[in-house]
């Protein structure tokens, strides 16, 4: 059965007049029919075929987590950047005209600074040009750059964990997706050959070789068999929903997307069992979070400066020009006025509320960072123990599905052999060649799921490579740069 749907107009029409005239259609030619052209899921409106590669490429550039975590990176980026600028010197240009008009022009002038008080009626220019540099803070600017930093490699370990879940996800939803393929297609030919069983015990019970009994447990099981084609035509629907959402896509009720073929092989020979910890500790999610460890020490040691004194370097030049006359003649008399140039040292007194606040909220940041980090390593312990178990399971089910299809084409052939000898019957031979089909369905189910166990031990040994191998695997080359920022696209495997 294709999961895109065949046209079954001519078996729709066919039993259509069977019971428009009321079963004078002969039931063997309504069987015949069946037997020609098996169900499919009829509500199926819309069939979209995505290989696996094409779902790795539409979540690499739409799966929102994904996009989440890459612009999580883009800002830690752009806050590194900014905490580079306490290191610099700043610098400030300032203009200023304005027209001092007073009430008793015949005061006498008073200059305060810059500002004439009393007197005539007269303009002024001015400007000034200011250099300031911060040359001690107690720290607390290299603390945060070097917090900065820290989190930059917290969110890039943290976008390569994230690419990982990403990929198993979509591998899991594609793997979930041929398998429920697999099974619809094997239910479809079980209940049109239930349906030719049917057909003919009604036959037989006609021609007098049959009983009511027997045509009771073929509708039966004919029955049976129909509701569970229906079922997991409802199965297939919800994991092509699945595997939209995986990679960042919604479907339309009633549209499917096809999975073609299986998953790809993951190459085992390169997997080598080492260290625990060290498979832990290399394990993009462990990276980011102890990463944040090291960003939330920084955090706090900028809270502990808050306290200490700072000291900063400032020099100026100011310039001036006044005239009764009018901004423009004021502008023209503008002249150097006066250097300044001084330090300026400060320390914070009280009440220190903002400060004492900063520190205890560093303080129960840093201990969330420790308890990410040890939960972060528990969750990779328990998803490297599980891809074992997984791997071993699957391997030795998929071996014990191999020898039972084995068992099932000795049987069917042995079946055969006794129908033409006449010592059996059709209905002998066709159940053997549906205990055939169940133990085919079983082998490529349970390969569909040894090859994903083949990749999630992969994740599990070798996490940082992980995603370049499936990457290379599939052939979806682009620059590890290009991706990081933010334009479409996976990165190479060489780039992991």
């Amino acid at each position: 059965m294709s999961i895109a749907g065949r046209p079954n107009g001519g078996c729709r029409l066919t039993i259509s007049l069977a019971l428009l005239l009321g079963g004078l259609v002969p039931v063997w030619a309504v069987a015949a029919e069946i037997n020609a052209a098996p169900p499919v899921c009829t509500t199926e409106q819309a069939v979209m075929a995505v290989s696996l590669a094409d779902a790795i490429a539409k979540s690499l550039s739409d799966q929102p987590k994904l996009i989440l975590a890459k612009e999580t990176l883009a800002e830690s980026r752009a806050d590194l950047s900014a905490s580079s600028a306490a290191f610099l010197p700043a610098g400030q240009l300032l203009v200023e005209e304005a027209r001092y008009a007073p009430s008793n022009g015949g005061a006498p002038v008073q200059v305060v600074g810059n500002n004439v008080l009393g007197g005539p009626k007269s303009d002024s220019a001015y400007g000034s040009l200011n250099m300031t540099w911060n040359l001690f803070s107690s720290g607390k600017d290299v603390a945060g750059y070097r917090g900065a930093k820290a989190a930059v490699r917290s969110t890039s370990a943290g976008l390569d964990s994230q690419l990982n879940e990403t990929l198993t996800d979509v591998m899991q939803a594609y793997a979930d997706l041929h398998e429920a393929q697999v099974t619809v297609d094997y239910q479809g030919r079980t209940v049109t050959t239930l349906k030719d069983m049917a057909a003919r015990a009604e036959e037989r019970l006609r021609g007098g070789q049959g009983t009511t009994v027997a045509v009771g447990q073929a509708r039966a099981a004919e029955l049976d068999a129909e509701r569970t084609f229906n079922q997991n035509c409802r199965n297939v629907y919800d994991k092509s929903q699945a595997l939209a959402q995986s990679f960042g896509h919604e479907l339309m009720p009633g549209h499917v997307i096809k999975a073609l073929g299986p998953l790809p092989v993951a190459d085992r020979s390169s997997l080598a069992e080492s260290e625990l910890d060290a498979i832990v500790e290399s394990d993009p999610a462990v990276v980011a979070a102890k990463e944040q460890i090291t960003a939330m020490e920084d955090k706090l040691k900028q809270a502990q400066a808050q306290f200490g004194p700072t000291l900063s370097l400032t020099a100026g030049r100011d310039y001036l020009g006044q005239s009764p006359a009018g901004f423009g003649e004021a502008n023209r008399r503008i002249g150097p006025d006066s250097y300044r140039i001084g330090l300026a040292f400060a320390q914070p007194l009280f009440p220190f509320v903002s400060e004492s606040a900063a520190l205890s909220k560093g303080r129960a940041e840093l201990r969330k960072a420790h308890a990410n980090y040890l939960q972060a390593r528990l969750d990779s312990e328990t998803r490297m123990q599980g891809a074992f178990n997984a791997a071993r399971e699957a391997l030795a089910s998929y071996a014990a599905a191999k020898s039972s299809l084995s068992e099932s084409q000795e049987v069917l052939t042995l079946t055969r052999s006794q129908y033409a000898a006449g010592r059996t019957g059709l209905d002998s031979v066709q159940r053997a060649q549906m205990d055939i089909d169940k133990a085919q369905t079983a082998v490529d189910t349970l390969a569909s799921q040894n090859l994903l166990a083949g990749w999630e031990l992969q994740r599990a040994l070798q996490p940082r490579e992980f995603a370049g191998a499936l990457l290379s695997v599939l052939r979806i080359p682009i620059a590890a740069e290009q991706w990081r920022s933010g334009n479409s696209g996976p990165p190479p495997a060489s780039a992991q």
